[in-house]
This record gives C-alpha cells, structure tokens and sequence, in this order.
C-alpha cells in the first residue's frame, strides 16, 4: 500500500487504479509540487514516456510546546496576559509565547496551557488553595458559592448572568420561561467531574444563555443541591435588588431532573 508518510529513498510502480485511488498518491508531508518534461503525455505506453512531477520536501513539522513550557517554566509568577505582550525584563517586555505560534496570540488558551503545566509540576494542596483564593480575590463576586471536601461544588456566576433570573413579565412567544438545568460530561480534565449550568431565555440575545455554571467532582444529589442553593439564592438576592417580594413563585420555573435535590435546596 501507498504510504502517506514517504521517507528515504525508494522506487516502486504503481497502476494508474492506484494513483487515482490514492488521490495522485498523496502525500502529509509540507511540499511543492513543480512539473517536468513538457514532451511526456499522460497516457504514454510507458513510464520513460510520461509526465513528470517533482515533490519538494518544505521540512519538518516541529512542536514547539517544549520552548512554551521553558518560557512558562523560568517565568512562573507572569501570567497569560504577560506571556502574550512579553515576560518583564529590565529592558522592557522580553519573549513573547506569540511568537511561537499565532494560537498564543489567544490569552485565553494561553491560560489552560499554562495551568496544565504548572499542575504538571505538582501544583496542590496549599498550592491550590493558594490559588483559588487569588482567583476570587481577582474576580470579585464571580465564585457565588464554593464548598470543597468529598462533595467538592463551585459555583459562579457574572453579573449579567445573575441579572436575567427575573423577568419583568412572561415570554407569550414560545416554550421558553422559566430556568433548565444540565450537566455535561468529559469537560474537564478528570471526566467524572461535571460541568452543571442552568440556562435561562434572554429576550435581548433571542437565545439561551447561561445563568449559573458549576464544578462538581460528582454527580450525586448532595452535589445538585449545592449547584440549586447557589442558584436559588441567586434569585432571592435579585428579587431584593429589584424590590421584589420573595415569593415560592419565584423558584417555580426551575427544571431538572433532580427534583429531591432541588427541593432540599429550596428548604
């Protein structure tokens, strides 16, 4: 069989079956592709009278995670947004992770490769705590809820998310009042943990959009009644900013499956 993946040299025939079912006998390396012989036709008797193609080999593809991980590594304390503009020097910002690949030019993606190597390097414990106070400290108000422990739960919320939990009056358009929660699978990097969101209708963006999203390190009931206290309470403190009386009506829109777990919450 033709072998995409052609190396050294070597010289075999092929039928013209096999050129066509190997699409020209492709080829995954980076190449040019440059003709030969003007006088050769396609469809000659044989090879010494036909066309010639010339592949020219553009080099190797190399993975540069190596030079991010280094950039990362005698950089510990600059963070995703310093790795994109350049790490400090006395002369200004150095290296920048950009100019390894434009993906970097991402701070975002900057940030989960950078936290994957720093959990690579045994970041836990304290390290993590450490961390995790930061990052509440940083986004104040953004993690509404948080309990760690064999039922580990942490919950957050934006303002904009918390601010479309109570409609002004129904939505008659269509099947879309009231909150739906899910849980998704696989999302993170240990695929037992759950990422657990409560979507709510916004009439503005004429789409769904998140209300509340939670970790969770399981998927039992005490775990969902931690998700729906953090997202009842939610809606209780909207009502008293707008003034609204807190009522069980409020709390009647909430869907899921889970109903024991949400009926403990709401208790």
């Amino acid at each position: 069989e033709w072998n995409p993946w052609p190396d050294s040299e070597f010289e075999r025939d092929f039928t013209w079956a096999e050129f066509e079912n190997t699409k020209q006998l492709q080829v995954h390396w980076s190449c040019r592709v440059t003709g030969g012989d003007r006088k050769g036709k396609d469809m000659a008797d044989n090879w010494e009278g036909g066309k010639r193609s010339t592949r020219t080999c553009q080099g190797i593809i190399t993975c540069d995670q190596a030079r991010f991980e280094e950039i990362v590594t005698a950089h510990p304390k600059t963070r995703a947004l310093g790795l994109v503009v350049g790490v400090p020097g006395i002369r200004g910002p150095g290296e920048s992770v950009a100019d390894i690949s434009p993906v970097y030019l991402n701070a975002d993606r900057v940030r989960k490769e950078r936290d994957k190597i720093k959990q690579g390097d045994g970041q836990g414990g304290d390290g993590f705590i450490a961390e995790f106070a930061a990052f509440a400290e940083t986004y104040t108000n953004f993690v509404v809820y948080s309990q760690l422990g064999a039922v580990t739960v942490i919950c957050m919320q934006t303002p904009f998310m918390a601010s479309q939990l109570l409609k002004a009056e129904l939505i008659t358009t269509g099947p879309v009042n009231g909150l739906v929660s899910d849980a998704a699978h696989g999302w993170w990097l240990i695929r037992t943990s759950l990422l657990i969101i409560t979507s709510v209708y916004c009439v503005e963006l004429c789409c769904w959009v998140p209300a509340i999203f939670s970790y969770s390190n399981d998927a039992t009931a005490a775990h969902y009644e931690c998700h729906f206290y953090a997202l009842l309470e939610s809606i209780a403190h909207q009502a008293e900013l707008r003034k609204v009386e807190v009522t069980d009506e409020l709390f009647a829109g909430v869907k899921s499956i889970l109903a024991a777990a949400f009926v403990k919450a709401l208790m």
